[in-house]
């Protein structure tokens, strides 16, 4: 979820939630759009992670950003897969 939504200049998070289930996009990837709730609580509690370690904010009932240490981090894990990809 979160090199999804730092592969975007705005670093977004979109939650849907509705009678059919749950989506979530972040960036321009589409991360879940299912019905089945054990994979819905699993996408819920990682938000949650990435908010509770100040990685993701809060911004509207549906909409989330990451922060700027979270670009960070996600600058690191993919200049490190890159690295180890030789």
């Amino acid at each position: 979820m979160l090199l999804a939504a730092a592969s975007s200049k705005q670093g977004d998070i979109i939650v849907i939630e509705a009678a059919g289930g749950l989506v979530i996009t972040a960036g321009d990837h589409e991360l879940l759009d299912s019905e089945n709730a054990r994979e819905a609580a699993r996408f819920r509690a990682a938000l949650a992670e990435l908010q509770r370690v100040g990685l993701c904010e809060y911004v509207s009932r549906s909409y989330y950003r990451i922060t700027y240490d979270a670009f960070l981090i996600a600058d690191a894990m993919m200049a490190f897969k890159a690295s180890t990809a030789k």
